[in-house]
């Protein structure tokens, strides 16, 4: 019986190959710069047919993910292998339903992505398969599967689509970059348990809180609620959340920074590691301290009280996955390998956490 070997990227994000023609395909540097290159190439014959269907460009900014570093990973790390490719696309906002809202975004997508299967089914690209792609996507998520040539052999590459839009490509492009060599989640669950404790979302429309008129709400709160942006400056978003809180919660004269918070303003991803990302909220937090900003919205006692509360919500996040049941589906030893190395990685984390704070 042959068996699929299931990797570590499988595990920790949901399904595994979207097309069979994908299965045997290493993802190393080299494939992503010859994909890379493709997406170019389809990026101008695509907006060609955008112009004539009287539709503004789309803009491909550049790989995300593990895929963020791939130029240094042709010198460096140039048999690295890439558990898959994601692309960040930003998708001009188009006025259907309402002006600027959360609406107007996902309409905007299914427009292109519809326009995308139409161009795929006149163009006849030789570098596409359409038809795997269209079996792939829906109006909502677009996978391409491209056919690359690498080093004399007919490659083909799925590369996901992942939608921004205008407002947001800088500060997507940053919260999109993991740390080097480290998988994304790690750090992903950092922004989330920080936004946890503050009641606001860290995604890839910018730190945003949820408003009953004036009023916050927590995020989680579904209906009756507005969305606001809070900062979309990923340089100075924690700056720019303190003085948020400062100024909703009517404090007299100006918002005293810490002196960590003067030197981690935001996160700067070049470069980034845990500690770092840990001294940059012990920087928040000792500024919501000496401002006098917990109390009964951010219900801390003080910094230490803040910090602990993280740990200990990464901690649980962490082992949500750790415990996830699609770890159950290992039947290899290479499957199990795996889970194993994901699961170290997960411990290494904590660990690491806990020693920080």
């Amino acid at each position: 019986m042959n068996r699929k070997i299931i990797s570590l990227n499988e595990f920790l994000n949901e399904g595994g190959w979207s097309s069979t023609k994908t299965q045997e395909t290493k993802l190393t540097p080299k494939v992503l710069k010859a994909v890379d290159k493709q997406i170019k190439e389809f990026d101008k014959e695509f907006n060609v047919h955008l112009k004539s269907a009287g539709l503004p460009p789309l803009k491909f900014i550049k790989a995300i993910g593990s895929g963020s570093w791939y130029e240094d990973d042709l010198i460096n790390q140039p048999d690295k292998i890439y558990g898959d490719i994601d692309y960040l696309v930003s998708y001009p906002l188009l006025q259907i339903e309402t002006k600027g809202s959360r609406k107007d975004e996902v309409a905007s997508i299914k427009t292109y992505n519809g326009e995308l299967f139409r161009f795929l089914e006149m163009s006849n690209l030789s570098y596409v398969d359409a038809g795997e792609t269209y079996n792939m996507s829906s109006l909502g998520s677009v996978k391409i599967l491209f056919k690359v040539e690498v080093d004399g052999n007919l490659e083909h590459i799925q590369a996901d689509m992942v939608t921004t839009h205008p407002p947001y490509e800088e500060w997507a492009l940053q919260r999109y970059t993991p740390m080097r060599d480290v998988k994304g989640f790690v750090l992903g669950k950092m922004y989330s348990t920080l936004a946890g404790n503050l009641g606001l979302s860290i995604q890839d429309r910018g730190v945003r809180g949820k408003f009953k008129g004036d009023v916050l709400s927590q995020w989680s709160k579904r209906s009756g609620v507005e969305e606001k942006v809070i900062s979309l400056d990923f340089n100075n978003f924690l700056h720019d959340i303190a003085v948020f809180f400062f100024e909703y919660l009517k404090k007299e004269g100006d918002m005293k920074p810490s002196k960590g918070l003067e030197k981690y303003k935001g996160v700067e991803v070049k470069g980034l590691d845990m500690p770092r990302m840990v001294e940059a909220i012990k920087g928040l937090a000792d500024t919501l301290e000496d401002n006098g900003l917990f109390g009964d919205l951010l219900n801390f006692k003080n910094a230490d009280d803040f910090m602990n509360s993280i740990a200990s919500e990464y901690r649980t996040s962490m082992m949500i996955t750790y415990n996830a049941s699609k770890f159950n589906k290992a039947d290899t030893p290479a499957a199990h390998a795996a889970v194993q190395k994901a699961r170290n990685l997960i411990d290494d984390y904590i660990k690491i956490v806990d020693d920080l704070i």
